[in-house]
């Protein structure tokens, strides 16, 4: 049937057609659409077939009729608003709604995106645009973030070739060429969205550093800080666009910190972002406990009941004044805390205070510290120097060098990466070994209870106590063992009781393969060979070589050398080694006429597929069998 002419209808004559296909509609979308059709109309006519008593149903416009008796419920159109409607038959009711929900195609988000923008373009402010549509302002402005993205990305995302959350990933920098960099230099398998933004903001402040939770947005705010939210991440992150400001407020906070310490009376206050390796070592005094008097401690108790109180009433305030309150109460609460931990006056003039940030942005303090530390840290410093001379020269660096170039001394923080990741490989390869982890596992039992000072022999602490990996490798996010053991622990998670208490009758049941395998899982966790700055585990990092050798651990399927997690890491002389060392002297030569950048560059390109390990990630060399 052949559509009959368009004829105006009033809206209070309009019903909604039961045999209308599309019974249900979302509320933001009737909203959403009623803000369109109060800036610009209907564009599209509704269909209708003849009710009783000169009134019609709507068998195709459900929501556009919705969202009219929205904008009449709000007096914004009279009842008797004329609406332009197309005539149909009952018969075909039914056909022409599924037709017109069926055979539409969804708007691509790309041309959405772009249609934002040129809206934009024309001068209309984010949330002029938002009230137009019916959407929120932070919608809008994320669509012209998107549309903001470098051309080329945006048309990888209209083919398919990447995804709505990658190409997100990109708005937190406009520079398009550096969004193309990272997109290049990103392998395949390592282009998650998390990543991007990573590499991004690599070289940027963001708002995750403790410095700026120690300062607080408003307060950076208030004296001029520019911040870019990125507009995708819920928690509210960004970047820092004056960081001298953050830097002043950060040192004014640190400044106010050490004199409320000077105060207490200590002799010194030295402050350090995280606390030196040196620090675990150090000397101590320590106070004596006493009780508070009882006015005190029943102030304790009321503040402390004022701040679960607090807690309660969190939604009914404001999230500043919440702040501030509840970082009162933790200070009032903490200075009648230290009533009860006495010091002498001979330790106020011998000791000192030592004033870090915490991993929630708070100042922590250790009080009663009876050394500074070492004034610096010699060989590592001084390595550091040199590097940082190396950076900023455009000498070349020798095609055969020196023997001070060797591979076998590297940074601190380096060899403390390379072998976190082989613990993270170490973990996935005994895991997957049930009779080496029980061999394990025994021998780390006996070295503690059959012998008197022994027990660091082993690689695996089966108390079990797990080292944290993720401030010792610099990519520990994307690193495969890291990602693979860890997806190994969730399966498990989802299988053991939730009740430590039932562990036991679940154990119990087990047959002697399955306990096996929870042992190995269960061993792998303790593994830890990751040499730190100060350390006394040396026999431990002896047996972790065995370990290697009886798992027959390559670390090459593991680890491949890129710029980013090796060379840049290392000298330029110590390039010129591994290059040399790996593929010969003329391209030692070459890389030796290059800054030490585009040298670590080349490096990541010729090292790609050759299984190249530096000197800490090799396995042992097989012994010869006794004659």
């Amino acid at each position: 049937m052949t559509p009959t002419e368009i004829q105006p209808i009033v809206l209070n004559k309009l019903d909604a057609d039961p045999k209308n296909v599309r019974k249900t509609y979302a509320p933001d979308s009737v909203e959403s659409l009623a803000a369109s059709i109060g800036s610009v109309g209907i564009l599209q006519n509704l269909v209708v077939r003849p009710g009783k008593k000169g009134r019609f149903f709507v068998s195709a416009g459900g929501r556009r009729l919705a969202a009219l008796k929205l904008l009449q419920e709000r007096g914004a159109i009279p009842a008797d608003h004329p609406v332009n409607c197309q005539m149909r038959d009952e018969d075909s009711a039914v056909e022409v709604s599924l037709a017109e929900n069926v055979m539409r195609e969804a708007m691509h988000p790309l041309d959405e995106f772009e249609a934002f923008k040129a809206l934009s373009d024309q001068g209309k402010s984010p949330d002029h645009i938002a009230s137009r549509f019916g959407v929120t302002e932070n919608l809008v402005k994320r669509r012209l973030a998107l549309a903001k993205t470098a051309p080329e990305l945006r048309e990888l995302f209209r083919s398919g070739e990447i995804e709505l959350s990658q190409l997100a990933a990109f708005t937190v920098v406009d520079d398009h060429a550096r969004q193309l960099e990272v997109w290049n230099n990103l392998g395949q398998w390592s282009r998650h969205s998390a990543t991007i933004r990573r590499m991004l903001l690599a070289e940027q402040t963001t708002t995750d550093t403790p410095r700026f939770a120690v300062v607080g947005e408003a307060a950076y705010l208030e004296a001029g800080g520019i911040l870019r939210k990125d507009l995708f991440d819920e928690s509210g992150s960004g970047v820092i666009e004056s960081p001298d400001i953050l830097e002043a407020l950060f040192n004014k906070e640190v400044d106010a910190a050490k004199a409320k310490l000077l105060a207490e009376g200590w002799a010194w206050v030295e402050f350090f972002e995280t606390l030196p390796d040196w620090y675990y070592g150090s000397v101590r005094v320590y106070p004596t406990e006493t009780e508070l008097l009882p006015e005190d401690q029943a102030a304790l108790e009321g503040l402390e009941a004022e701040l679960e109180n607090l807690d309660f009433e969190a939604a009914t305030l404001d999230p500043q004044e919440r702040e501030q309150r509840h970082a009162a109460l933790h200070e009032q609460i903490e200075q009648l805390d230290r009533k009860t931990r006495v010091y002498s006056e001979a330790d106020y003039l011998a000791a000192g205070a030592f004033l870090t940030i915490s991993n929630f942005g708070k100042f922590r303090i250790e009080r009663g510290m009876m050394s500074r530390g070492p004034k610096d840290d010699s060989a590592e410093a001084e390595q550091n120097e040199h590097e940082d001379q190396d950076e900023g020269t455009n000498d070349a660096i020798d095609a055969k060098p020196a023997k001070s170039a060797g591979l076998d001394e590297l940074s601190f923080s380096l060899v403390e990466d390379l072998s976190a990741r082989k613990t993270a490989a170490l973990r996935v390869a005994l895991a997957n070994n049930p009779d080496v982890a029980l061999v394990t596992v025994v021998h780390a039992m006996l070295l503690r209870v059959g012998y008197s000072y022994a027990r660091e022999q082993s690689a695996v602490q089966v108390s079990v106590t797990p080292e944290y990996l993720k401030g010792s490798i610099s990519d520990y996010d994307d690193y495969a063992p890291v990602v693979e053991f860890a997806n190994m622990w969730e399966n498990l998670g989802h299988a053991i009781p939730g009740n430590p208490s039932d562990l036991w009758d679940w154990l119990i049941a087990k047959t002697t393969d399955e306990l096996l395998s929870l042992l190995a899982a269960a061993a792998a966790k303790g593994v830890n060979v990751v040499e730190k700055k100060f350390t006394d585990r040396g026999q431990a990092f002896e047996h972790g070589k065995v370990l290697s050798q009886a798992l027959a651990l390559d670390m090459a399927d593991w680890f491949t050398p890129t710029a980013e997690n090796f060379f840049k890491r290392v000298s330029k002389d110590q390039i010129a080694t591994a290059i040399q060392e790996a593929i010969g002297d003329d391209e030692a030569a070459r890389a030796g006429k290059m800054k030490k950048g585009d040298a670590a560059a080349y490096a990541e390109t010729l090292f790609k597929d050759r299984r190249w390990l530096p000197p800490q990630l090799r396995a042992l060399a097989p012994q010869e069998p006794a004659c």
